[in-house]
């Protein structure tokens, strides 16, 4: 079972999702590096919501797929990691409040025996270019995963050297795919 080919309308189904998680974590970036103060707490919030909600159906799916397909329960739920799972609108807990206070430069106060505060010191320290990174990656696993898909919407955000860039790319994520023609925006 580990061998078989998944079903094209699942496959699909997972681009699909994905593309329209990468799609609201683009926006994520974009609202976190600027724009109206009212609008970042809500729409950082809302977008964040919007992957996660997306992801977790989708998630939900495949196992339903694996079940149905005769997968053993324990495996299936051993993949799913509920242990890591948490509702979003859980009260913060003490491996929320050391990541945050790494990544804010915050002294750390209290012992982290989750490593959390280190984590998140870590990303803070080498976080030069990382929201351009993260908005570059998410915008090649949108292409890459539609190669047929309309980029003006894709592309919409992006601006000067990123949208370049990410242009320039196209004509190579088209040959992974197997297009013939690129695809242009």
């Amino acid at each position: 079972m580990d061998d078989a080919t998944m079903p094209p309308g699942l496959v699909c189904g997972i681009n699909a999702t994905i593309t329209e998680a990468v799609k609201s974590l683009t926006e994520v970036t974009r609202y976190a590096n600027g724009g109206n103060p009212f609008d970042v707490p809500r729409m950082l919030l809302y977008r964040l919501g919007d992957a996660i909600d997306s992801l977790s159906q989708i998630s939900r799916i495949v196992a339903l797929h694996y079940r149905e397909e005769g997968r053993a329960e324990h495996d299936l739920t051993s993949y799913l990691q509920p242990r890591q799972e948490r509702a979003r609108t859980a009260a913060p807990d003490e491996s929320d409040r050391a990541f945050l206070a790494g990544l804010l430069g915050r002294p750390q106060t209290e012992p982290d025996e989750t490593g959390m505060y280190l984590w998140g010191k870590s990303i803070a320290d080498h976080s030069g270019t990382e929201p351009q990174e993260i908005t570059m990656q998410a915008v090649l696993y949108a292409l890459s995963s539609q190669p047929d898909e309309d980029l003006s919407y894709s592309l919409g955000d992006l601006q000067g050297p990123r949208r370049e860039l990410a242009l320039q790319l196209l004509p190579l994520l088209a040959q992974k795919e197997g297009v013939e023609e690129p695809v242009r925006a």
